[in-house]
């Protein structure tokens, strides 16, 4: 660990790690990705049978900051160009990968965001719209990025609006590690 993987290098790790268990990966549309916040379709499996399919986003290795070795998740609520961040997505899990870089922890992104709401004692972060007056007037608010575990952050001529929570989090919030 140490080292940032590329998109293609966690995705195909993501798609080796379904390929175990029986379940197969399908990648999304260009227009998926980018408007909707889908990487793929998860399509799962039970003894050859098709059970359900969930679309994902795929998360990769963040760091605290530049200079920091310390792993957490970023949650996006707002993107650099004030839109919809990934948390507003369409994807029905959020799968981050581990630390050992050979597994992923999957959360229902619902989760996450009643996690966020329970985190920063605010409602109705489910639904995007205001999104921003609401976390604007909490009073959690830094402006560096190595202090945003559980706090809001945003950077300097940027509309992003993020936090960070830790791998500890993931590990509690994930309902399946594949």
């Amino acid at each position: 660990m140490g080292r940032r993987l590329n998109e293609d290098q966690y995705t195909k790790i993501f798609e080796k790690s379904l390929n175990r268990r029986g379940w197969k990966f399908s990648p999304s549309s260009v227009e998926e990705d980018m408007f909707d916040h889908i990487d793929g379709r998860i399509h799962i499996y039970d003894k050859g049978t098709p059970v359900r399919t969930l679309t994902v986003d795929l998360k990769g290795h963040k760091f605290r900051s530049k200079h920091s070795k310390t792993l957490c998740q970023y949650i996006e609520f707002m993107n650099v160009r004030g839109q919809k961040g990934w948390l507003y997505g369409k994807a029905d899990v959020i799968a981050i990968l581990s630390e050992d870089e050979k597994t992923f922890y999957l959360i229902f992104r619902k989760d996450l965001i009643r996690f966020c709401q329970d985190l920063f004692g605010v409602n109705g972060l489910e639904n995007f719209d205001g999104v921003e007056d609401r976390l604007l007037k909490l009073k959690c608010w830094v402006n560096r990025p190595d202090a945003a575990t559980h706090k809001l952050y945003r950077r300097k001529r940027l509309k992003d609006i993020v936090t960070q929570i830790t791998m500890k989090d993931v590990k509690e919030l994930a309902k399946i590690k594949i």
